[in-house]
């Protein structure tokens, strides 16, 4: 390789520290420091070229006052000049050089320091702020808008007479002269609130026809700021020329900001010109020494790779993959299996063993610190600690690894403490549903589907309701069980995570309910008729709690946790017609139970059916007549009805 050498003077000093650099990393992660070997290295001098391109960039930000913000320099209403202004400042700002020339003496000041400011934009000229008038469309420059109320005549009708200028009144007429009886008459009585003219001044506008603008508040015109700036904004191009690794480093010095390149290499300024009339380019040059390092760990060898004298690394082999396999294998095994998180065991153990390792206790340590978005890329914090001397997957698969088990060892909410709180509300809904459904299930599917819906949004109300005493008591108890370890390693709380799985779980236990009380209406399952609550209640004899005792009767009075209506004595229990009725309405779809009794599901299915056959609801065998016919032959009619 042309260049290369095998190690020079400068070259052994970058290897040699680059060498202490990482074995001072690895010691104590299982590894001693000694036990990384120098197995040899190579150098060659370097040449690096920044070129960095400062193009003047215009920048303008408009405001408006309302009324009269004029500033120094004002167009009155000449938005033509006042766009012009604009458009000339602008062009100055990018093309003029006295404008630009104490930003350059500045670079050009401080030498090779100044490639650091070229990671970012510079502001270097403000041209003030020149200002115009704009006149109001809404009230077209004269501050006033006519009143809705009164159409601007400043009157409307008198409210009183309702615009007549009279009122009806009663009185009582006494009879004449002692005869007969007196009697009340009615006039017409002189309205006293409008003076007999069935007009009175407008409120809105206190009778002057006109209304302040809003929008301009009445000054009919507003007052259009400009203000321009310039910024130098940078576009940095690099160049390497060596022998060994080129391409790695030039790739790596291209995403490297260019404050740390400068804190590792130093620069000298080679020239500058002007590139085009709005562009101005600066070089740099620093001529260092590439080393390449053999290292041996373990009967293994890495290549790392490093430039300067202070040894700045830019091939960083994945060592620590090597250093944790065990650790790495046994989270691969972990997700493998399938299992989301540690149990408590584990996490402990994997907990004390990574405390243990520097690089782990130090990642693990910001991993706890992590906020928000923050927290779904922990991998980037496991690099860190490692200073990139490890793979992006393992350190993605120690990140996720480490969210899990702070999650047990150091909670941010405690999931125990919100299903405590939310048993009581999920069994309400539970059984609630279940009762409701029982006793009033819709007949048709649409009816089906609305029920569901007020079903899911009632458990969805309860929950938030319940939520803000599950959040406070998950504060308490995660914040005491995240004392069981030290504070580095404690996460913030985050006691409202759990309500989005909470809310959903009620809309499934509300369901649940609801979809046993559906059955048990139709007899595909055994009807319940309100026995769990009641048992719960005798149990804990919840009646002789006077609050429980009014929460209860309200329910009920709502249709909750009722038991069904008992037959009247002497009524027989089931009618063959109505019965028949059932069987085949049944047949044809509609929701309904065989029970030979004219119940609210029956009722409804067959005014639905008579409403679509053109029939009176309430002859049932010429309805059953007609539900022979639809079924062809395959009717029930064990009552033995005539049908035609």
């Amino acid at each position: 390789m042309t260049g290369e050498q095998l190690l020079d003077a400068a070259g052994a000093r970058i290897v040699d520290r680059l060498h202490h650099g990482i074995a001072s990393l690895i010691d104590g992660n299982h590894v001693r420091g000694a036990e990384v070997l120098n197995a040899g290295g190579r150098s060659c001098p370097c040449h690096l070229v920044y070129q960095v391109d400062w193009k003047f960039v215009p920048s303008t930000s408009q405001s408006r006052v309302v009324g009269n913000g004029a500033v120094s320099t004002h167009f009155g209403y000449q938005r033509r000049d006042y766009d012009a202004e604009t458009a000339h400042r602008c062009e100055v700002g990018r093309t003029h050089l006295p404008i630009r020339q104490g930003f350059m003496s500045k670079v050009l000041g401080t030498g090779g320091a100044a490639l650091a400011e070229a990671g970012r934009p510079a502001a270097i000229w403000d041209f003030g702020q020149h200002s115009v008038h704009a006149q109001c469309g809404s009230c077209s420059g004269q501050g006033e808008v006519g009143c809705g109320a009164c159409h601007r005549s400043g009157r409307v009708s008198c409210f009183h007479c309702h615009g007549i200028g009279s009122t009806q009144q009663t009185r009582w007429v006494p009879a004449s002269h002692g005869q007969g009886h007196g009697r009340h008459e009615v006039y017409q009585q002189t309205c006293y609130h409008c003076g007999a003219s069935g007009r009175v001044r407008c409120g809105r506008c206190h009778g002057s026809g006109n209304l302040r603008c809003d929008p301009c508040a009445g000054h009919g015109f507003f007052t259009d700021i400009m203000s321009v700036t310039v910024q130098a904004q940078p576009h940095v191009r690099v160049t390497v020329t060596s022998a060994l690794s080129q391409d790695p480093l030039c790739h790596y010095l291209l995403k490297l900001p260019v404050a740390r390149v400068v804190h590792y290499l130093d620069f000298q300024q080679i020239g500058h010109q002007d590139v085009a009339a709005d562009t101005w380019r600066v070089a740099y040059e620093c001529h260092s020494t590439v080393v390449q390092l053999d290292l041996r760990l373990r009967a293994k060898t890495y290549m790392a790779a490093a430039v300067g004298d202070k040894a700045l690394a830019f091939i960083r082999p994945p060592v620590f993959d090597d250093v944790f396999a065990e650790e790495i294998t046994d989270l691969q095994k972990i997700g493998s299996a399938g299992k989301k998180a540690f149990n408590n065991r584990r996490a402990r153990q994997f907990f004390d063993t990574y405390a243990g390792q520097p690089a782990l206790d130090a990642a693990m340590k910001s991993v706890a610190k992590l906020k928000g978005p923050e927290r779904a890329n922990p991998g980037a914090k496991v690099s860190d600690a490692c200073d990139g001397y490890i793979s992006g997957t393992a350190a993605d698969l120690f990140g996720r690894g480490m969210i899990s088990l702070l999650d047990k060892v150091s909670p941010p909410n405690s999931l125990w403490s919100w299903a405590g709180v939310m048993a009581v509300p999920f069994l309400v809904l539970f059984l609630g549903a279940q009762n409701w459904l029982e006793l009033n299930a819709p007949s048709t599917w649409s009816g089906v589907a609305l029920v569901w819906g007020l079903v899911a949004l009632v458990a969805v109300l309860v929950t938030a309701l319940a939520s803000p005493v599950a959040a406070t008591i998950s504060a308490v108890v995660s914040a005491i069980r995240r004392r069981a370890v030290p504070p580095a390693y404690r996460q913030h709380g985050r006691n409202w995570q759990p309500f989005k799985r909470f809310a959903w779980a009620s809309v499934a236990i509300s369901s649940l309910g609801a979809g046993l009380g559906l059955l048990s209406h139709h007899d595909v399952v055994p009807k319940w008729n309100n026995l769990p609550a009641e048992t719960v209640e005798a149990v804990l004899d919840l009646h002789r709690f006077a609050p429980y005792a009014h929460a209860s009767a309200r329910l009920e009075r709502a249709g909750f946790f009722r038991k069904a209506p008992t037959a009247v004595p002497g009524m027989p229990h089931a009618q063959p017609l109505i019965a028949d009725l059932q069987s085949n309405l049944k047949r044809l779809g509609y929701l309904v139970n065989v029970t030979g009794q004219m119940d609210n599901a029956t009722q409804r299915a067959v005014a639905a059916y008579a409403r679509k056959r053109k029939l009176d609801k309430t002859e049932h065998r010429l309805l059953l007549a007609s539900l022979c016919k639809d079924l062809h032959g395959a009717c029930v009619n064990e009552s033995q009805t005539t049908v035609p």
